[in-house]
């Protein structure tokens, strides 16, 4: 009997030290069940409160960002990610809870893209251009560092004026500086602004790429647009 019980006391003993190393293992892996003393318990406690565990995870629904705001971040040239650390850091300083709030990149991308689209929109609803009897089209290409990095694209700055009004219609980039790429951005740029008939002279460099007597940007937009440039 004796040995018996030695061999159930061994048995018991095992199998505690088994469990013991299995809840180790789980802890390591699953930090929650490092306070548990069993894996049963474990998992009561985990679906004990299931409404304490989504109040948890919930995410701010508070508005961080405004026009202004997103205004200063382009102005200074911030990227979405960095925007997503200041707010984190700005939240901290003012001693409030960031959790309470909507910050995270996805969120600041769409506001700056969708307030932009807005900002465009007004733009071009307030200029008038059904007022503009005969408008010239300037366009002058510029190597300009990309707004998002630190390598330099092509891009096509584009100016409608007439008498003493002026505006800026858009800064393209293009893929190449070729007459062909320029002409296909200018003419795009005037169709999208609903000034395709309105244009009646062109202003622009005496540069190869805009005056080639073949595959110029000067040639190619007139046979586009029938204008005298």
């Amino acid at each position: 009997m004796e040995l018996v019980s030695d061999s159930c006391s061994s048995s018991q003993s095992s199998t505690e030290n088994g469990v013991n190393a299995y809840i180790t293992h789980q802890a390591i892996i699953n930090p929650k069940v490092g306070n548990c003393s069993l894996v049963s318990n474990c998992s009561q406690k985990d679906r004990s409160n299931p409404a304490e565990i989504e109040q948890k995870e919930a995410r701010g629904r508070k508005q961080v960002m405004t026009p202004r705001l997103s205004t200063a971040f382009d102005a200074a040239r911030i990227s979405d990610r960095q925007a997503t650390h200041i707010l984190m850091a700005a939240a901290e300083g003012f001693g409030v809870d960031a959790k309470d709030y909507v910050i995270n990149r996805t969120s600041i991308k769409g506001y700056r893209e969708k307030l932009r689209e807005i900002k465009a929109k007004e733009i071009k609803d307030n200029f008038g251009g059904h007022e503009l009897n005969a408008a010239v089209i300037h366009w002058d290409g510029k190597l300009l560092q990309a707004v998002t990095g630190k390598e330099m694209v092509d891009r096509l700055p584009i100016i409608i004026t007439n008498g003493d009004s002026e505006q800026i219609l858009a800064v393209p980039f293009l893929e190449s500086g070729t007459g062909a790429f320029t002409a296909g951005a200018v003419y795009e740029t005037l169709c999208e602004w609903g000034l395709r008939d309105i244009v009646k002279a062109c202003c622009f460099d005496t540069m190869a790429v805009n005056t080639g007597k073949d595959n110029g940007c000067c040639i190619l937009l007139e046979k586009k647009q029938n204008v005298i440039c």
